[in-house]
């Protein structure tokens, strides 16, 4: 019998028990469980009075060991007399974990697909995110390039759409915007040679008055016969001199200004550069000038005439701006700035009041009693057509100093 049922329950893949009328069991396929004392070795005490006591022929309920759940099944077993001869147990348990790894699996397989519909969701947002916003980093890069004056290039874009629209608007604005920035740059430029015509006018005027009235006292000397007008001749030709060499000096800066020589830009050692230009004001008098510089490996790229133009220019005005009565110290420095060099010109002269600040660098404006005023901004452009920045900082009475950032040379 124990045999037979064995091959019964591995037939069937089911362990089977058998109980006697008492409900104690008889036969196992697992006796094992029984005999470690995991299962107790009489029928559930439900199944047995439902069996027993109300004469049922079969039974089934859900039980628990050990806190795991499985469903069992009883029956009734009869004799060849039809008498009650014990109770037959089936517990599911091999079922009850197949179904268990099958809902496992098949939680496991659906959150596989959700993982793999959301990982392809994403991916299919990405690319389409792309598309859609492609046209307008276009837009956006182009607006990011824009130059004031300069070329810009349209956006070629095929497509009648949404972003069709909004590009062809986007050309047609930036058409306008350089007509109009055309139209800007003409009247300004036609200002500013107003401004600059009215300004050599007045410049050319305030000489040719004294001269004007020195040679008309030469011509009444020489006509009345007066004493010594040898003398005076003499006297009122260096006035004639100097007052045209001061013009013919107006003419020359108005010149550079009004037209920039073309730049001939090449690798500059800016350490040697430097001492070139100091060196043209070595029999200056009342100047003392201090110089720290970086050594021979540190090059700029530029035009190597007019940026040697500006170190002058700043040395001369440093020279033009010291207290009467004392030396112009001058102090020169040349140091690293990230990849860039920075030079300082620190003079101890009078300074710059803080309501002409703003109009340091404009043309025809000078703090001196000659010139055009056309030094430092002639300095300005030349420094920024090298990729550069010129800028100062000053206190009355203390003195000031001029900066320029050049970027480093990389070849």
């Amino acid at each position: 019998k124990k045999e037979f049922l064995i091959n019964l329950s591995e037939s069937y893949n089911i362990d089977i028990n058998l109980f006697d009328l008492s409900g104690k069991l008889w036969i196992s396929s697992s006796p094992g469980l029984y005999k470690n004392a995991l299962i107790n070795e009489y029928m559930n005490p439900k199944a047995f009075v439902k069996m027993s006591e109300n004469k049922m022929y079969s039974f089934n309920q859900n039980e628990r060991i050990y806190g795991y759940s499985y469903r069992s099944y009883y029956q009734s077993l009869f004799d060849r007399n039809q008498q009650l001869s014990g109770y037959i147990h089936l517990p599911f348990f091999a079922r009850q974990l197949e179904k268990n790894r099958e809902l496992t699996s098949l939680l496991v397989s659906m959150v596989n697909i959700f993982v793999l519909f959301f990982f392809v969701t994403g991916l299919l947002s990405i690319l389409l995110s792309k598309v859609i916003t492609r046209p307008l980093s276009i837009i956006v890069s182009n607006i990011g390039k824009l130059k004031l004056g300069g070329k810009n290039e349209e956006i070629d874009w095929h497509s009648s759409d949404e972003i069709g629209q909004l590009v062809k608007t986007y050309n047609k604005v930036l058409r306008e915007l350089e007509q109009s920035i055309d139209k800007l740059a003409a009247t300004e430029r036609e200002g500013a040679w107003r401004e600059m015509a009215k300004q050599v006018a007045h410049e050319i005027k305030n000489p040719l008055t004294p001269m004007k009235l020195s040679v008309q006292h030469l011509q009444r000397s020489v006509q009345d016969s007066e004493p010594e007008v040898k003398e005076k001749i003499r006297k009122v030709s260096e006035l004639l001199v100097n007052q045209i060499d001061m013009m013919s000096k107006m003419a020359e800066e108005f010149s550079a200004f009004a037209q920039m020589p073309v730049a001939k830009p090449e690798k500059i050692n800016i350490n040697d550069l430097l001492t070139e230009s100091i060196q043209l004001f070595e029999k200056f008098e009342e100047l003392e000038i201090e110089y720290d510089t970086l050594g021979n490996n540190q090059h700029v790229y530029g035009d190597k005439d007019q940026i040697k133009r500006v170190f002058v220019n700043l040395i001369k005005n440093a020279h033009q701006a010291r207290v009467e009565g004392q030396n112009c110290k001058l102090s020169i420095l040349l140091k690293m700035d990230g990849e860039n060099i920075l030079l300082s010109f620190t003079d101890n002269g009078v300074g710059i009041k803080e309501d002409l600040y703003d109009k340091i660098f404009r043309p025809n404006f000078s703090t001196k009693n000659s010139g055009m005023g056309l030094g430092l901004a002639i300095s300005k452009k030349i420094i920024e057509l090298s990729d550069g920045e010129i800028w100062f900082e000053s206190k009355e009475g203390k003195g000031t100093t001029f900066f320029i950032r050049l970027p480093i040379f990389k070849g």
